[in-house]
């Protein structure tokens, strides 16, 4: 069977699609694609690459993009690529150079946010009567 470079580009464009959307379902039949159209052309190379990208993915948890975990967190989209590449946070970085973030890391249990709730007010407390927090007070974070 003859492997046309357009059947190529469409699975490719297709799986990073399918990876800015987060929808797994989608990202697995992209990935099975890839992988059989590069098998076919019987380049092991870019199968070892595809199987590594495969599996470095959690398919079964919901991926966030940088912009979103900044969004969430309150801190710009440069602080989270930061702390990605500071190890400080778990993501994969697509082909184009975009990062995903597991958005079960950020999952707690409900120990850990009555211990969260319990520091916080204790913050609070001793914050009383100084000025807001910028974003120079969050810099070390």
């Amino acid at each position: 069977m003859e492997v046309r470079a357009k059947d190529k580009s469409d699975a490719l464009h297709a799986l990073v699609q399918s990876v800015q959307m987060g929808q797994v379902k989608r990202i697995r039949q992209s990935l099975e694609s890839l992988l059989t159209i590069t098998a076919l052309e019987i380049d092991p190379v870019q199968v070892r690459i595809l199987q590594s990208f495969a599996n470095s993915i959690k398919l079964d948890s919901e991926m966030l993009s940088t912009g979103q975990v900044a969004k969430k967190l309150g801190v710009s989209t440069q602080a989270v690529i930061n702390w990605i590449e500071a190890g400080r946070l778990e993501a994969i970085k697509l082909p184009g150079g975009h990062y995903r973030i597991p958005a079960d890391q950020f999952r707690t249990t409900i120990e850990q946010d009555t211990k969260r709730e319990v520091i916080f007010e204790q913050l609070w407390t001793k914050r009383e009567g100084l000025p807001p927090i910028d974003e120079d007070d969050l810099e070390d974070l």
